[in-house]
């Protein structure tokens, strides 16, 4: 499979008879299928490639950024996503484990899931993880709070984890105004 890498594709013996040939890995981890041929001899090997480590984990949007309270008959969803790189600054392979926890603002709020692994790996959406935060009852500003597992499968992550970030703050507003609730009063008359 040409996507795990390259081979030059012609190698010339030395003086003991021995060939060689120079394979260079792309970015996709599994196990690559080499073989030589000379005359009717052939031999074949398998090359593993390992995932580069992770090394960083970054925001990427929260979508929508304003969503109203609980009840008050707006969008109470937003999907936040983050982005988890290699050491090559590339989307990570897939099943690397995210552990999510939520800051603010109150009561009712609450992220579903709370932790989820990168998947795509070869799409656009490669090394990308997500949870949707809920609104509840309290206004405010909410930022999700992503690390990377030490472990790569256990959440929630311990407290040396160092591999984290923040989200923006996804604001949860107020509700629509109505007029039961609305007056009007003069204060200095003519």
């Amino acid at each position: 499979d040409a996507s795990f890498g390259t081979v030059s594709s012609t190698g010339t013996t030395n003086a003991s008879g021995v060939a060689s040939a120079t394979f260079k890995a792309a970015e996709k981890p599994g196990t690559a299928s080499v073989s030589a041929t000379a005359g009717t001899k052939s031999s074949s090997g398998e090359i593993v490639i390992s995932p580069a480590s992770t090394v960083s984990i970054e925001f990427k949007s929260a979508v929508p950024p304003v969503i109203g309270l609980k009840g008050a008959g707006q969008t109470e969803t937003s999907v936040v996503t983050f982005l988890v790189k290699d050491a090559n600054g590339n989307p990570v392979s897939d099943g690397v484990k995210v552990c999510f926890t939520l800051k603010g603002p109150g009561p009712g709020a609450a992220i579903t899931p709370t932790e989820g692994s990168t998947a795509g790996f070869g799409t656009p959406t490669a090394g990308e993880v997500e949870t949707v935060l809920q609104s509840g009852t309290v206004p405010g500003p909410a930022r999700i709070v992503a690390t990377v597992s030490d472990d790569g499968t256990t959440c929630p992550a311990p407290a040396t984890s160092t591999i984290i970030t923040e989200s923006s703050p996804v604001s949860i507003g107020g509700g629509v105004p109505d007029l039961a609730h609305f007056s009007l009063s003069l204060d200095i008359q003519n």
